[in-house]
């Protein structure tokens, strides 16, 4: 809640706006931006007994690197500023400027009044009645545009980051909080002109200014006053609570020689802090002789704080000076080395006084290094260096290839706790920001940092688990906090939906009223989903994207009661749970990377349902404070196929485009994964890892009765979905996926209307339609995919994005107790019987998938039930099949079946689709004969050498084409396709290779014979063609045009064919 002081003096009819700020570590107060001219002027009145703390910050945004930081240093007031224009000083660099008021002390509670002046080069600031003047040598002096300029924060800038992103002097996010008054703040506004701004937003406020602080912190916490009363601030102690007095867990970082924490904004000029002393105070472990501790500086200067041989040595460098050294031995052991796997406290200290006698003035340097209570310092002249420059700062190790990063033999290995930084007015605490170091954050972190600690020499593999396939998790013991408790983890993943973490029972009691924890990641953000027993809260934790492979990101969840907050990379994001359930019952336990296959997930957790589990990495999972040690519980219940699923540490991010080589085929669309590639096979017919792989086509036909049918063992409700299917048909309307419930109106149903999808969805009798795709009857393969969650709903056409739609009436569940592929289930409201019979599927299907769930497995399994069938009895049928399916067994190489076909081509063009097996290496499949004309007008299929050949001869005209690079007479079944093209041409399709004839002869019409497996004795072979042996071997499913016929009660005539597909002939050629 925003508190602001307003005191009314009625008699003078004046208003003093008043803002007074408790000092806590997330405090701030934020008003308008400041609207900048040629002459600018801000003022107003403080009073604090804070020694070091922000005052004022304000900045253009980040687009020149202008900004005016005001802050208290060591009890005085210091001004840091940068303006001007890159683009008019192009020969020259635009500095920091810095000025100090060193005549008057503000930390004596007293209220005190400032003032700054610019104009041009003039910069003039007054405090209280000391004035001092800088005159900038630059060519340009303007701040910013207002448009783009950042708001005017006092007392402290927001932690997150979010709220105030890019700014530019980033490290002033860091600076220590102010504890005080500030009034009369007044400056120029857009368009009121100079006046006090009103107040934006605030926290950490108070209504008054009474100190409550008498006792201090019983475990050296910083106390401070809220309204509720004294407050305490427990960073670098061991201790948690409003008093500190809760004993801190975890608190270790564990380093295995490829990890560091740190900072780099050298190239930015406005981000270089400038100050007059540096702190640095460590506590670290190791049994290993050599590592770098800590490192800071910026281009011209540097402290550093390694380890050599097991002895610490602190180094400092200034601009124009020698390096200066303290070497520093363990006297309290024998040998005296640090090396000796027990704990250590090291403190750093270096500043730079001025110095003045009578004569000169002159700027000193002091260096002090104290370890275990051992304290050694060295001083030097400094020279010309005035201020002490701040602009990367590294702990463990740094990042390699940068020239003005001093040497180390080695990066850190080994534990390190309290780890501060403190320079003038800025504090960071390294242990916090390594928990922070995500997203947009300057803080970065590198390697497998581990918030364990474990004695003697480190194992190389940390606290960090790679999940790689997305099907197996990892159990933990159960969050034992019922009414509230903390839990934290570090992710990183490429993958847009994936479950990261799921605490649930085993069987829910029902959908509504089952509690459970879980957060997943949803077209690339991540949600929590909570149910204390009343009723599930889904939260949306992220404003941008987290799916981008080579980045961390860091959550946290704070929950009390129904209450709580969950913090991803410093967005906090509040939340409150319905009904009146307050806590979480569950002995089962937590389960990271995804949910075991007996574990049924709540409709509410999407990515469950959707079967994603978790591919990436996660690390440092904290229980109530607690590291989980999540590499522990994997060794103890990994077995060998799992550790190639989940693997021990995170693979580098370096070298990771594995779509560099161009690994997928066939216009596969290559994306780079978490340990490889991933193919997209959308816009192929292909399948496999690479997109390379021949598929099984699956043929159905209408009122065939083949269309599979799933029932599912007990009704699901489902809130997302992902359906996809590959095809290929001539018809113009076809259903192609349709769902039923038994006892709702539930459906949802995929169909081609005239070339055209058209997906169906109802839900609560609320039904919708979309449309979306053009012209996709036309035989060729096509992949469709749709995509809902909740409201949601996205639809493609291979392998492109078409529509967006949101859901009306915002009912998202969808009850569904069986699917159906190729055919509807029953009619909508308004249709017939008769009419959807009509609906049923004709043409083939390669992959049919809802929500992982394979729609075609039923079918692959008749197929191989009918292969084996006709293998062990001769004539054998399954039983799904109509006398329309029946398959035909040419015993001799003289069989052949006749067929009468009257139909005038020219219309709607050739269509015929048949089946066959066999081994027959050279033999004829069918010829189309036209009797009625003078000139020879046929079409024959043969196989030559086992490849297909197609011959189209008109008149004294010959033309004929091959399929190549695969041979057929391999007794598998196999699905050829003979359609007329466009331009009058003929094309011969087999799975996924086809062949074509152009379109130069004439159209091809005829009333003629059908000969399938060779020609009647007495029959010539026509001239052009190969003559052949008969076909030898099975056929099946013949359909010509639209109309499936049966090879033994449609065909007029049949010599040495019986029905079934024998083993007899099969062996027969084989052994001879």
């Amino acid at each position: 809640m925003v508190y602001l002081c307003h005191i009314l003096f009625l008699s003078l009819l004046t208003t003093i706006k008043c803002v007074i700020l408790s000092g806590s570590s997330d405090s701030f107060a934020r008003f308008p931006k400041w609207a900048q001219t040629f002459e600018n002027q801000l003022s107003f009145e403080f009073r604090t007994k804070s020694s070091a703390a922000l005052l004022l910050y304000t900045d253009d945004g980040g687009v020149q690197g202008n900004f005016y930081t005001l802050t208290i240093v060591d009890g005085k007031l210091q001004l840091d500023f940068r303006l001007g224009d890159s683009n008019q000083d192009v020969l020259m660099e635009r500095p920091v400027h810095s000025i100090r008021v060193e005549q008057v002390r503000v930390d004596d509670g007293k209220w005190h009044k400032f003032v700054l002046f610019q104009a041009w080069e003039n910069v003039k600031i007054q405090l209280d009645s000391t004035v001092l003047f800088k005159i900038l040598t630059q060519r340009s002096f303007v701040f910013g545009n207002l448009r783009t300029n950042s708001d005017v924060f006092v007392g402290g800038i927001p932690n997150d980051v979010h709220q105030f992103g890019k700014m530019s002097s980033p490290l002033r996010r860091h600076t220590k909080r102010f504890a005080g008054a500030i009034k009369n703040l007044v400056y120029r506004l857009y368009p009121q002109g100079v006046s006090s701004p009103q107040l934006i937003s605030s926290r950490g406020t108070r209504l008054t200014d009474d100190d409550y602080c008498a006792l201090e912190s019983p475990n050296s916490g910083r106390c401070f006053s809220t309204n509720d009363g004294a407050s305490c601030d427990c960073s670098f102690t061991d201790f948690n609570g409003r008093i500190c007095e809760k004993p801190k867990t975890g608190q270790a970082l564990s380093f295995f020689g490829h990890e560091w924490i740190g900072y780099d904004v050298t190239n930015h000029t406005s981000s270089l802090i400038q100050n007059r002393f540096e702190n640095i105070s460590i506590h670290f472990r190791t049994a290993h002789p050599n590592g770098l501790l800590f490192v800071a500086g910026d281009k011209s200067s540097y402290v550093q704080l390694i380890l050599e041989r097991g002895v610490l040595i602190a180094a400092s460098k200034l601009f124009g000076t020698e390096k200066r050294i303290i070497r520093m031995f363990n006297k309290k052991n024998q040998p005296s080395r640090f090396d000796d796997d027990q704990w250590h406290e090291v403190i750093l200290y270096r500043d730079v006084e001025l110095l003045q006698n009578m004569i000169l003035i002159f700027d000193l340097c002091c260096m002090k290094l104290i370890v275990d209570g051992q304290m050694d310092e060295v001083k030097q002249f400094s020279g010309d260096t005035e201020w002490l420059g701040n602009s990367f700062s590294y702990v463990g190790g740094a990042l390699p290839y940068r020239s003005y990063i001093p040497g180390f033999t080695q990066p850190f290995r080994g534990c390190m706790k309290k780890i501060r930084y403190e320079a003038d007015a800025q504090l960071l605490d390294i242990i916090e920001l390594a928990d922070q170091g995500f997203g947009q954050s300057i803080i970065r972190t590198g390697g497998d940092l581990s918030f364990s600690c474990e004695s003697g020499r480190l194992s190389p593999a940390p606290d960090v688990l790679s999940f790689n396939s997305g099907t197996v998790s990892v159990a933990m013991p159960k969050w034992n906090s019922p009414s509230g408790g903390s839990l934290g983890f570090q992710f990183r993943t490429g993958e847009s939906d994936s479950l990261l973490l799921f605490h649930g029972l085993r069987k829910p009691l029902n959908q509504t009223h089952s509690d459970f924890l879980a957060f997943e990641i949803i077209d690339g953000h991540l949600f929590m989903v909570l149910n204390l027993g009343s009723g599930t809260v889904r939260l949306q934790a992220t404003s941008q994207r987290v799916d981008d492979p080579r980045v961390w990101h860091s959550v946290q969840l704070e929950r009390l009661g129904r209450s709580g907050s969950v913090m991803v990379d410093n967005l906090r994001t509040d939340f409150s749970t319905p009904g009146v359930s307050a806590n979480l019952h569950l002995d089962d336990p937590i389960f990271i990377g995804g949910i075991p296959n007996e574990y049924e997930a709540p409709a509410t957790v999407w990515s469950a349902q959707l079967k994603k589990g978790f591919i990436g990495c996660i690390k440092n999972v904290r229980i109530n404070g607690i590291n989980a040690q999540i590499s522990k519980y994997f060794n103890e219940q990994s077995d060998n196929s799992s550790k190639e699923e989940i693997s021990l540490g995170c693979p580098s991010l370096s070298g990771s485009d594995y779509c560099v080589t161009d690994p997928c085929q066939n216009g596969g669309i290559c994306r780079n994964g978490h340990t490889s590639f991933h193919c997209d096979c959308a816009k192929t017919h292909f399948e496999g890892p690479r997109c390379n792989d021949d598929p099984a086509v699956y043929s159905f036909a209408r009122r065939h009765g083949d269309a599979p049918r799933i029932r599912l063992p007990q009704q699901k409700l489902s809130q997302a979905e992902d359906v996809e299917i590959k095809f290929r048909t001539e018809d113009l309307k076809a259903v192609l996926i349709d769902t039923g419930a038994f006892n709702a109106t539930d459906r949802f149903r995929l169909s081609l209307d005239h070339g055209r999808l058209e997906l169906k969805i109802t839900i609560d009798g609320n039904r919708q339609s979309f449309g979306w795709g053009e012209g996709l009857n036309d035989n060729q393969w096509h992949t469709v995919r749709v995509q809902r969650r909740g409201e949601k709903l996205r639809l493609f056409v291979d392998g492109k994005w078409e529509n967006h739609y949101i859901l009306p009436n915002g009912k998202i569940d969808l009850h569904i107790d069986e699917l159906n592929v190729a055919e509807p289930l029953q009619p909508y409201e308004g249709e017939s019987e008769e009419s959807i019979s009509n609906d049923d599927f004709d043409g083939d299907i390669i992959k049919a998938t809802f929500n992982e769930i394979d729609l075609l497995e039923e079918v692959r399994l008749r197929q191989k039930d009918r292969t084996s069938s006709e293998e062990r009895s001769e004539g054998q049928r399954l039983k799904h099949r109509k006398v329309k399916s029946t398959t035909v067994w040419f015993d001799t190489n003289e069989g052949h079946l006749a067929f009468s076909l009257y139909r005038n081509t020219t219309q709607n063009g050739i269509k015929l689709a048949l089946k066959f097996r066999t081994l027959s290496k050279k033999s004829l499949i069918f010829i189309i004969w036209n009797e009625k004309i003078i000139d020879s007008e046929l079409i024959s299929l043969q196989l030559i050498n086992g490849q297909l050949r197609l011959t189209r001869i008109s008149g004294n005209q010959l033309s004929t084409s091959t399929i190549k690079g695969k041979k057929w007479n391999d007794l598998k079944w196999h699905t050829l396709h003979l359609s007329e093209l466009l331009s009058g041409g003929l094309k011969v399709s087999i799975e996924n290779k086809s062949a074509e004839i152009d379109g130069t002869l004439p159209a091809f019409r005829f009333s003629g014979k059908l000969f399938l497996g060779g020609l009647p004795s007495g029959i010539p072979w026509p001239t052009g063609i190969t003559p052949t042996e008969g076909f030898r071997g099975c056929m099946a499913a013949l359909k010509f045009g639209n109309e499936l016929l049966d090879l033994w009660s449609d065909a007029e005539s049949g010599v040495q064919v019986e029905k079934g597909c024998r083993v007899i002939f099969e062996i027969t050629i084989i052994y001879a």
